[in-house]
């Protein structure tokens, strides 16, 4: 994908740069010491100095990821929006845009923001998108809560640069968000349901104990196995009630299992078995050397039918995907053929390791977490949670 390639809404076409747009850019934003100190840009006084600028807008790096944005009924070019920053090994992109202040109050921004998110999901393999705007701005805020994105605590550039947002406001938006039925990022569903993610924050905070993090995590894990078990196919029975028979449905010919991931694993056991009790337990022991932070397995006991049975691993965290990668492949050695991981936590990272190595399996997660840290920890994540759970360090 390309900044050539155009998409159009109602009002607007998104298309890439032209020298033809020198004049209407110098006019409607590029001179604008408002718009260009927010978009972090030199303010441009001159016709030379704009046309210099597109020879980075139609040949150089900056033209594969950025639009003009033209207003249909008038024909001139309001203003832009661009990819400023790509992770392509985590398929994630940070988005910046602007419009002139005579186009304000119209939808514009807004408008292109939501048509490029849609043409992004459709049309790339990106399934993260993010931006920030400073606290101030409000305005922004408004226009990017619009176009379905939503807060988190940090984006991507913060993370790789190890800064701490103070001034900044950050939000991002998830492919499977609102790509219905879409597959993304090897079947990944985030449970954004607001119990789940209230928990969640609870989960996250330091001064949160071990009884209180145990109980969490359990009911987190039902929450999100009630998801995970939506597919479990149905059989019609006739049930005779105190007053008459009725035709009614249970569940047919599906057997689970849950398999843990040892040791933090252990703790959404309580969860999950309160939903499916008649389910097998199997274990998987998996820890990750301190050096090379490759898995190593230490421990495995499933049951006897496993083959049969459709396995749900359970492992709160999805951080280098390592473990999961090795537990799913353990599984598909044995002849497990319909598997699914259950996670409270992800990073990107965990899912397009599971994602490249086995990309038939499903993830299900609470939410998805901006990366990891040096030691391989999810920022920002809750710390160990295996030493959470059981108190221990």
């Amino acid at each position: 994908m390309s900044g050539s390639c155009s998409f159009e809404t109602e009002r607007l076409i998104c298309r890439s740069f032209r020298y033809s747009d020198a004049e209407d850019m110098l006019r409607n934003w590029a001179s604008d010491p408002d718009i260009q100190t927010e978009y972090g840009e030199p303010v441009y006084s001159s016709i030379s100095q704009v046309r210099e600028l597109l020879r980075e807008y139609t040949s150089g790096e900056k033209s594969r990821y950025r639009w003009a944005v033209i207003e249909k009924a008038s024909g001139e070019n309001i203003g832009q929006i661009a990819f400023c920053k790509i992770w392509d090994e985590i398929h994630t992109a940070e988005i910046e845009y602007c419009i002139g202040k005579r186009f304000w109050g119209r939808g514009y921004a807004g408008e292109a923001l939501s048509a490029l998110i849609l043409y992004t999901f459709e049309n790339t393999d990106i399934v993260r998108l993010e931006a920030y705007h400073r606290a101030e701005n409000i305005k922004s805020g408004r226009v990017l809560e619009k176009s379905e994105m939503h807060k988190t605590d940090t984006v991507q550039r913060f993370v790789r640069e190890g800064i701490t947002p103070r001034g900044e406001v950050c939000y991002c938006i998830e492919k499977n968000k609102i790509m219905k039925g879409a597959v993304s990022m090897g079947e990944l569903h985030i449970i954004d349901h607001p119990l789940v993610q209230h928990k969640i924050s609870l989960l996250r905070d330091k001064n949160t104990g071990t009884k209180e993090f145990r109980e969490l995590v359990s009911e987190i894990a039902m929450f999100i196995c009630y998801e995970a078990t939506r597919d479990l196919p149905l059989k019609e029975i006739e049930m005779e009630t105190p007053l008459a028979v009725a035709k009614t449905k249970i569940i047919s010919g599906r057997k689970l299992a849950f398999i843990p991931i040892l040791r933090a694993g252990l703790g959404m056991i309580e969860g999950v078995t309160t939903l499916v009790p008649a389910a097998k337990i199997g274990h998987i022991g998996i820890f990750r050397d301190p050096d090379t932070k490759e898995p190593i397995k230490y421990y495995s006991k499933l049951p006897e039918d496993i083959s049969e049975r459709d396995a749900i691993i359970v492992d709160p965290m999805l951080a280098t995907g390592n473990s999961a990668v090795a537990a799913i492949t353990e599984l598909k050695s044995l002849g497990v053929k319909h598997i699914k991981f259950m996670c409270i936590i992800c990073s990107p990272e965990g899912v397009e390791a599971i994602r490249s190595a086995h990309p038939d399996v499903e993830i299900y997660a609470g939410v998805m977490d901006q990366g990891l840290n040096e030691d391989q920890y999810i920022i920002p994540g809750v710390g160990d949670a295996g030493d959470r759970i059981f108190g221990t360090k």
